[in-house]
């Protein structure tokens, strides 16, 4: 057997405000590599097939608004003055930060959707390691920006609009931690019973459920609230006081997806690459 390892599940402060710098995370510990190497490989796989859907539909928005704010920081549209010092900051690590995150859930996440299991049971903790690296790289991202406020302009308009997204974004994670908590601790139980599937109770199931439909509400409000969205309605005469229902049904009609995805190519939003 491996050396056994901790696993760290980030809880971010719930509140990030422009007036302060963003709060300390703090972590819960799971020592879990030692629970999943005493499950059988039949609960092994189903505990990574749910992990695999949570993982997707948590990252899904989160790959979404890097998109949209990757646009905002390569084509500035501010009604503020870009300084030297501003584009300094564009054009430097913040971008390379939102594209090595993008990368990263691509490869990770949601272009590996299968997972077979390995003899050395590992690729549940490579997931759960990588979701949390996502959130580390998001939180360090945001205490940068929040260092910059006082003394770049450009900066601050673009956190006074994006400050809830981020606040969402950090919400999903904190109930994405709190359902692993639950998976683990009921997965446990299944250690000493090895020839026992496991299978998940109505409440977590319940639990489960609400994440993933809290998830897919953001991402339809962040396609909603992108410039492709508005570029797109704008094209085909479609009126912005439109309802809900009948920006779901854009946001689901093959014509749009076309339209997003070549937008994105022209402006090489999803093709750039650290390397």
């Amino acid at each position: 057997m491996s050396q056994t390892k901790v696993i760290s599940i980030i809880r971010p402060a719930p509140e990030c405000t422009l007036d302060n710098k963003v709060p300390e995370e703090t972590t819960s510990q799971l020592n879990i590599t030692e629970t999943i190497y005493n499950m059988s490989n039949t609960n092994v796989e189903i505990l990574t097939q749910i992990v695999k859907e949570l993982s997707v539909s948590i990252c899904k928005p989160i790959h979404e608004f890097l998109d949209n704010i990757l646009e905002k920081f390569m084509f500035p549209k501010s009604t503020m003055k870009l300084t030297s010092n501003d584009i300094n900051i564009l054009g430097n690590a913040r971008i390379l930060e939102i594209i090595y995150l993008n990368s990263l859930i691509d490869k990770n996440v949601l272009n590996n959707y299968i997972y077979p299991i390995k003899e050395d049971k590992s690729n549940l903790i490579d997931l759960i390691n990588v979701l949390q690296r996502i959130h580390e790289i998001l939180i360090m991202f945001l205490n940068e920006l929040n260092q910059s406020i006082n003394h770049n302009d450009f900066i601050k308009e673009f956190l006074i609009h994006e400050l809830l997204n981020f606040e969402t974004i950090f919400k999903s994670f904190k109930k994405f931690d709190s359902i692993m908590i639950k998976l683990f601790e009921s997965f446990q139980l299944t250690v000493k019973h090895i020839n026992i599937e496991f299978s998940v109770n109505q409440c977590l199931l319940t639990e489960i459920q609400t994440f993933i439909k809290e998830n897919k509400s953001m991402y339809n409000q962040l396609i909603i609230n992108s410039n492709g969205f508005v570029e797109y309605c704008k094209i085909n005469e479609i009126p912005r006081t439109s309802s809900l229902s009948v920006k779901a049904n854009i946001i689901n009609d093959h014509r749009f997806n076309l339209f997003i995805n070549k937008r994105k190519d022209e402006l090489q939003l999803t093709a750039r690459r650290i390397f």
